[in-house]
């Protein structure tokens, strides 16, 4: 109701001010008319009434498009200003001031014209026009870009080299001030092992979670599946995590790249963007973040990485779960789920016993770790 009311009164306005434009046309058009000379007071009044009706009428149609213009260009200078990288924007920024000086320069020629209200009105079509030419010019020249974009790197490059020149500040950079964003996806907060990475300190960068990522999780908390209810929960959990007990830096990144459906299509323009590198467990963004040229830490790949060498010779302690498939057999795990099969191990079940090692084997679900007890 408020915002009706408001754009009543400036309708209002609008009109008053075009048939104020337009009495004093109809006046300087009547002082200057050398066919009107004798003018009566009843045809003045007539001829003012008539231009008044006329003038108002058109404002009012005139109003109606300009609140038109208005919304839809707000709307769209939203959209840009969202969507583009911050190079453009600060080059448009500085092409728009620019554009607003030779508007400033060009308003001068406007002073010859003697109609009122005329200029003034054409002065401020100079100015909108001058200055839209100067933002979309600007915005557009991939020159002034590339050229913005050496400038700042030349000006990052300098200020790292001061940082490894000066010594003893080290202790009081915080975790995540350096390095580049990782993006983290829904499957990579849902594992929860990021938590355990981040507080290890292998994390050198910000973390960036994105606006849509959170809004997956709130909607797979919502299923009516028990197991993805209790899925979307512990992502909104491990978010908790990161954010308050964790001494990195967490980031939500809001874009939302209208137009674009896929969550992985917009994690990978995401990460184009902000040149970062994604954080996932899931093996097909994996390999589409790979075809785009994003670089990519996978989960998985870590696990894989880090998990224990076991040499032929070594013991260990094991707790036999269950049988194998061969005849005698028990079976345990390591703490990283590597399967490990003793031999003889049946008469020992659901007791932790100590084995030696005799064979590994690589397949491909994983490692097998064959032993004995001692």
């Amino acid at each position: 109701m408020k915002h009706y009311s408001i754009k009543k009164i400036l309708k209002i306005a609008f009109i008053l001010l075009g048939i104020l434009t337009g009495n004093a046309i109809y006046i300087y058009i009547i002082r200057n008319s050398s066919m009107i000379i004798n003018e009566t007071l009843p045809q003045f009044i007539l001829g003012m009434i008539l231009v008044s009706v006329l003038a108002g009428y058109i404002s009012s149609w005139i109003f109606l498009g300009f609140v038109y213009m208005v919304k839809r260009t707000t709307e769209l200078i939203h959209e840009k200003i969202t969507s583009a990288p911050k190079e453009k924007v600060a080059t448009g920024l500085a092409g728009l001031f620019v554009g607003l000086v030779l508007a400033y320069l060009l308003s001068g020629l406007l002073s010859i014209i003697t109609i009122p209200y005329l200029q003034i009105i054409l002065t401020i079509i100079v100015y909108l026009f001058m200055g839209y030419l100067g933002f979309s010019l600007a915005s557009r020249d991939e020159r002034i870009i590339d050229l913005q974009q050496a400038i700042a790197n030349f000006g990052q490059q300098r200020k790292e080299s001061q940082k490894d020149n000066t010594t003893g500040s080290s202790d009081s950079i915080s975790i995540g001030s350096k390095g580049s964003p990782k993006i983290l996806d829904t499957s990579v907060i849902i594992d929860g092992r990021i938590a355990d990475i981040c507080r290890a300190g292998f994390i050198d960068g910000p973390l960036v979670i994105p606006g849509f990522v959170l809004v997956n999780l709130r909607h797979i908390s919502a299923e009516e599946d028990e197991l993805m209810q209790k899925r979307g929960r512990r992502g909104l959990e491990m978010m908790s995590v990161l954010q308050k007990e964790l001494k990195v830096e967490v980031r939500i990144a809001e874009e939302e790249f209208s137009g674009v459906q896929e969550e992985e299509i917009k994690l990978i323009k995401l990460a184009q963007q902000l040149k970062g590198k994604l954080i996932t467990s899931d093996a097909n963004l994996n390999k589409i973040a790979e075809l785009h040229g994003v670089p990519v830490l996978n989960m998985h790949h870590l696990a894989e990485a880090v998990k224990p060498t076991v040499l032929t010779g070594d013991e260990m302690q094991v707790l036999i779960v269950k049988e194998g498939k061969s005849h005698g057999q028990g079976v345990g795990y390591m703490n990283d789920g590597t399967m490990i099969v003793v031999e003889n191990g049946k008469q020992h079940m659901d007791e932790t016993i100590d084995v030696v090692v005799t064979s590994a084997l690589q397949t491909a679900a994983g490692r097998m770790i064959f032993a004995k007890p001692l």
